[in-house]
């Protein structure tokens, strides 16, 4: 599942652009700014819908699609189209800016083929694309960064989520569990405050009940009143379990509960005094804010030693890695000693921030007091019929979400909020007072307190039979919540084993992938360098509890950070060779393309024959490559390769008419020509020097020429053009035809006698592009398009006989001639 066929119209800074793709792949190259990267992006793009260039840290918040489309053109006019070939089957499909969520299949298929898809999550994970940056980031980011990109490219991003997901459900059910059993204590203490309240009432005497065991014994005391047997447990029966029922009990209100008081009270001093003071407190914060607008260094200083301390804490836990970007530090104690002497140059921050936090604490002392007050009464409310009451229960109910929502959100800003930010910023003191001291509120709370009072009255005389109703309606809560705590314990239970299960089965698979990415890691950085470079050379490549770790020898036996010991080249051929290991172990077959933007920026021209000899002949033949280079000497040395064939050469980019290109590898003459047409004689003829040298070059390859002895970085035209042409004489002169060879006698002959005049040719007309490389004034005055382009026909005619114009391929020699993918040329 290949890429055959692509078209982009509107998109980034390309206007129009459509060209096909061999099945290894093409190769684009030109300067900064002209195009090439927009061309891989489109391919995101289309398989995605996004670009991730565009998208998350240090992107702001603009939003993508205005900087994907063109400027100034409509999002429905920006697009990208592309066919893929699946052996002799083409899907072709379409994604539009204005409409990235869908992806149209132009083809005759009701759905996506499932090598397709695959394709798509490769590239949503960003199995298949690495771009310069990302080439240093393999080798130079913290492990937990380093980890994050790794679960993503070894396909256990699915995996790191469900153990992300195992860990969350046991945090959050540990949670649960605590919350329950602050609901236990409080429904316990209502319990037993029942017996004590109640029956210390009834017999003037003062009775503690601090246990179950008290409660038992309390219960058995005035069920002996009624004559009736004793209960062994709290649990056997109900409390009233065979004692009549008085003729005047009638069941028990809500907020029949003398542990009430404080509630209440707290609410009367919200609305007396208390909001009144919480606002006041926050007007106060945010006259204090107003001397940090003017100064910015004041305000970060600020936000910063918020970070600072948390990060001092988690220092131990940490170290030697940085608690905030997990960076190793090879000395903690240097970490934590800047960590401290940033703290004290913003000790004049500190002392302001805690002006601000005593504000803050303030606030947040008086809201969660009513919050919590809010809570407790709605909890009252919880699991009652509203209409088997006659106050208006709902409206209380509602009063009290209402404003325990407003003020859950006040708190959150409070506590996890910017710190120099005030709650509702937005809001004036009148409208946070109408959210926060509502009328409807005030009027339910005194509601409330007077049915509360009016049920205290009726308890001061109630019967034994009374209490122990009342005391067996707050027990069966109580219990409730204890076999709540029983079953979520055995949830927790569960959800461990299978957390910890997970992780195990997890951990040994991920430490096997990691093996076998570092083994084919070094098999690739080591085959990129010289025995010498490379000698007792070893990588380190695993898991820790905070991502992956990854160090390389140096000539020694321990293990360092790559940038700490290996030149920026060597980092970017780690990269690069991290990145194809990774791509080999866990793509394998599945993976089809990759997309290299530019990824070997900072390697020499020592290693750069290594490394294009890595990718045109041998990864080429697994994945089809699609790359882009600035660099025209690194072009050149991709060009001779097995599989890279395809170069389309970027010139520039115009705002209005978009990128200006030249697929040159079948017709290396479209800049020529450009340059030609529009009479700049320089440009044409330095193009016709590079293309004469790079045919010569690969055909010196193809048909294996001898070469002066030395370093081929400093070959040049005169060398290759020597050396492929004294190639072919000789097998000219060897040269036979039959039926079997494309070429008759006829042929054969007139191709003997072009080549054997090439030398001469060469000779005559080597000056004028040699000459007018450089601007000459004399030249630029005499010399035209026309007469360049007689010079450069010479060259034209040799890669006629390098280059088959049938089947688009490099014709090369070997056991029984001279051929191409069309057949044998002819015979020697």
């Amino acid at each position: 599942m290949r890429i055959h066929k692509i078209h982009i119209r509107n998109f980034r800074g390309i206007r129009d652009f459509e060209t096909e793709f061999r099945r290894s792949g093409a190769l684009f190259y030109g300067p900064n700014g002209a195009g090439k990267s927009s061309v891989l992006q489109s391919i995101e793009f289309l398989l995605t819908g996004c670009v991730r260039d565009l998208e998350g840290s240090g992107t702001g918040r603009q939003d993508p699609e205005k900087h994907i489309r063109h400027r100034g053109v409509d999002p429905s006019e920006s697009w990208v189209t592309a066919t893929f070939l699946d052996g002799g089957e083409e899907i072709k499909i379409k994604r539009t800016v204005g409409n990235s969520d869908q992806l149209e299949i132009v083809s005759d298929h009701s759905t996506l083929p499932s090598k397709l898809k695959t394709q798509q999550t490769a590239m949503r994970l960003s199995q298949n694309r690495l771009s310069r940056d990302e080439v240093l980031d393999f080798v130079t980011t913290s492990p937990g960064s380093r980890g994050d990109a790794l679960n993503e490219i070894l396909r256990v991003q699915n995996t790191e989520d469900k153990r992300k997901a195992f860990a969350k459900a046991v945090s959050d059910q540990k949670s649960q569990i605590d919350s329950l059993q602050d609901d236990l204590k409080k429904q316990r203490d209502d319990f037993y405050d029942a017996l004590e309240d109640t029956v210390s009432n009834k017999t003037d005497n003062q009775v503690m009940v601090d246990a179950d065991s008290d409660a038992l014994e309390v219960i058995n005391t005035l069920r002996s009143e009624y004559e009736v047997s004793s209960l062994s447990e709290l649990d056997e029966k109900e409390f009233t379990a065979g004692i009549t029922k008085p003729t005047s009990y009638s069941r028990t209100h809500p907020l029949d509960r003398g542990d009430l008081r404080s509630e209440f009270e707290v609410l009367e001093e919200w609305f007396s005094w208390e909001g009144e003071m919480a606002l006041a407190d926050r007007q106060k914060l945010r006259d204090k804010l107003e001397e940090f607008e003017q100064n910015s260094e004041l305000r970060r200083d600020v936000r910063a030693q918020n970070l600072l301390e948390q990060g001092e804490e988690l220092l131990t836990e940490f170290e030697p890695d940085c608690p905030l970007c997990l960076y190793t530090w090879d000395d903690a104690t240097e970490l934590r000693e800047r960590i401290e002497k940033r703290q004290d140059s913003a000790s004049h921050a500190e002392e302001l921030r805690g002006e601000i936090d005593d504000l803050r604490d303030e606030q947040l002392e008086r809201i969660k007091e009513v919050q919590n007050a809010a809570n407790t009464l709605i909890k009252v409310f919880e699991d009652e019929d509203p209409e088997s009451y006659p106050q208006p229960i709902a409206q209380w109910t509602r009063e009290l979400g209402t404003i325990e929502a407003e003020l859950r959100e006040y708190r959150k800003q409070l506590e996890a909020g910017d710190v120099l930010e005030v709650p509702f910023p937005s809001l004036g003191r009148e409208e946070l007072t109408a959210k926060l001291l509502t009328a409807d509120l005030e009027e339910a709370v005194v509601e409330m307190k007077a049915q509360w009072e009016s049920e205290q009255e009726g308890n001061e005389g109630m019967s034994s039979y009374r209490v122990l109703a009342v005391a067996y309606d707050r027990f069966s809560r109580y219990s409730e919540i204890q076999e709540d705590i029983k079953k979520a314990e055995e949830v927790l239970s569960t959800l461990e084993t299978v957390n910890n299960e997970f992780r195990t089965a997890r951990q040994r698979h991920y430490d096997r992938t990691l093996e076998k990415i570092r083994e084919r890691f070094e098999e690739i950085y080591c085959d990129l360098h010289t025995d010498e470079e490379v000698k007792d050379f070893s990588a380190d490549l695993k898991s820790t509890d905070h991502g992956v770790k990854f160090r390389t020898s140096f000539r020694d036996s321990d293990t360092h950070r790559p940038n700490l010991v290996y030149s920026e080249g060597h980092q970017d051929s780690m990269g690069l060779a991290l990145f194809l290991a990774m791509c080999e172990v866990v793509g394998g077959e599945e993976l089809e393309f990759l997309l290299l933007d530019d990824v070997v920026t900072s390697i020499d021209a020592a290693h750069r024959s290594a490394i294009a000899n890595l990718l045109g002949n041998d990864i080429g033949g697994d994945f089809q490559l699609i790359m882009t280079t600035h660099d025209k000497v690194w072009a050149r040395r991709l060009r001779t390769t097995k599989y890279i064939q395809n170069t389309i050469h970027f010139a520039d980019c115009k705002f209005q008419a978009g990128v200006h290109h030249s697929e040159d590898i079948a017709n290396p003459w479209g800049m020529i020509d450009y340059y030609l047409d529009r009479n700049e004689i320089t440009a044409a003829a330095a193009w016709g020097r590079k293309t004469a040298e790079w045919f010569c070059s690969k055909g010196c390859e193809q048909f294996g020429a001898e070469l002066p002895y030395g370093n081929r970085e400093n070959l040049g035209l005169q060398d290759y053009f020597d050396g492929i042409v004294g190639e072919l004489e000789f097998l000219l002169e060897r040269g036979d035809v039959d039926d079997e060879t494309i070429f008759g006698e006829s042929e054969l002959s007139d191709t003997d006698e072009m080549v054997g005049n090439l030398r001469r040719l060469k000779n005559e007309h080597i000056w004028g592009l040699n000459e007018n490389i450089h601007y000459n004034e004399e030249f630029e005055a005499s010399y035209s398009p026309d007469d360049l382009r007689e010079d450069i026909a010479v060259f034209d005619q040799l890669y006629n006989v390098l280059h088959c114009p049938n089947c688009n391929n490099w014709r090369q020699h070997g056991r029984d001639g001279v051929y191409c993918s069309c057949g044998t040329i002819w015979k020697t």
